[in-house]
């Protein structure tokens, strides 16, 4: 996740001007402000007294230094099963004026998710993508025929996109960028930092042939590596019925996406990947499964991963979600589902860029749930630790 959650200790009351959280981050900084919320917010409180509105929130889950917050109200909804349980109901953008820039909430859900909970979380896991200070926009999540669909905001709520992207994934780096996929367009937009659309990238002319009635799975990224291309993933199963993945980068000269070879498939046995630094990562299908085994070389620094926190979701591994080190020699990492014994409760950290890392410390039942997550500085500080997060 790309900002940390701020949760108060002891409940305080609305103020008659305004808990200003926003305001405080523009005066104070991300840090001061996180310091005060640490201190006096349970509930929090923005408020705007001309405009003469008055937004109580329970969570603040991020915070721009342009005064954009990320919030979140709590009650009751049902996960996969039916159950009910406490959980995030709704999760808003809220600019220091007061003004909702974007909202998602039970009532935005499509009526074809019967887990609602984990609907809301993954709008709210997008949501804060961009709440970095490097984009001056914000995600805007929306039903749209009964599918979420995402556009963008400013900070004074005007439309940057429309809501008819499937997903999208953002470059925090000297040149921030946003690519985000519209499936029914068969295209690809690249945004900048400012919201202004770079280009628009076909999807390869095949891209959604050849395979079952599920139909393939779409997943972009821009890569670890020194060159943090935009890659392209798309896999599922043929008609066939056997796992394919396709892979292609985006080729900046011809604006396509060039076939970058396919990752293993149910039919190979083993594929070895070149890593940034040299050194090489064995991937080994496990005998009688659709799933695989990484094999990675020692790394002092002791145990980093780059890419997604739950690798273990999917089955077949893009070369940049592979590049992981383990300190003390050479280990295996289990992709079935269940993290080896020598894996559970093990400290991972995820580089975010501008000298963060995001820091996971994983279950002790190997079932892929975080017990604490922190954001540690480059000077190794820790700025706060939460439990029972999960992650994604």
């Amino acid at each position: 996740m790309e900002a940390e959650r701020l949760r108060g200790k002891r409940p305080c009351k609305a103020l008659p001007w305004c808990l200003a959280l926003v305001l405080c981050a523009q005066m104070l900084g991300t840090s001061a402000m996180q310091a005060f919320a640490d201190e006096v917010v349970y509930t929090a409180v923005l408020a705007s007294e001309s405009l003469g509105k008055n937004l109580v929130y329970d969570d603040v889950y991020g915070v721009k230094t342009t005064g954009i917050a990320l919030m979140v109200k709590r009650g009751s909804v049902t996960d996969g099963s039916g159950n009910a349980s406490e959980g995030v109901t709704q999760v808003d953008t809220v600019n220091s004026s007061g003004t909702v820039l974007a909202s998602f909430g039970l009532g935005d859900v499509p009526s074809s998710e019967t887990n609602k909970a984990h609907c809301i979380e993954v709008a709210m896991a997008s949501m804060q993508q961009l709440m970095t200070d490097e984009f001056s926009f914000s995600a805007a999540p929306k039903n749209v025929n009964d599918k979420v669909k995402y556009g963008f905001v400013s900070n004074d709520g005007a439309e940057v996109a429309s809501a008819r992207y499937d997903k999208f994934v953002k470059r925090a780096s000297a040149e921030p960028l946003v690519a985000a996929v519209d499936l029914d367009g068969s295209v690809v937009d690249v945004y900048d930092g400012e919201g202004v659309k770079r280009t628009s990238v076909p999807m390869p002319e095949d891209w959604s042939k050849g395979w079952s009635e599920e139909g393939p799975s779409v997943s972009i990224w821009f890569a670890y590596d020194e060159t943090r291309s935009l890659t392209l993933n798309i896999s599922g199963y043929d008609a066939n019925n056997v796992r394919v993945s396709k892979e292609y980068v985006w080729d900046s000269a011809s604006n396509s996406f060039v076939a970058k070879g396919d990752t293993p498939s149910v039919g190979e046995t083993e594929r070895e990947w070149s890593l940034p630094d040299g050194g090489k990562v064995t991937i080994t299908k496990v005998e009688g499964q659709d799933a695989y085994r990484c094999v990675t070389p020692k790394k002092p620094e002791g145990f980093i991963m780059s890419g997604v926190a739950s690798l273990w979701n999917f089955e077949v591994f893009s070369e940049a979600e592979l590049i992981q080190y383990k300190s003390g020699g050479t280990r295996i990492w289990d992709f079935t589902g269940v993290q080896p014994a020598e894996f559970q409760g093990v400290t991972i950290e995820s580089s975010m860029g501008n000298g963060r890392f995001l820091c996971y410390q994983n279950s002790t039942d190997g079932q892929g749930y975080f017990t604490q997550y922190s954001i540690r500085l480059a000077d190794g500080t820790s700025v706060k630790v939460l439990p029972g997060t999960r992650g994604y």
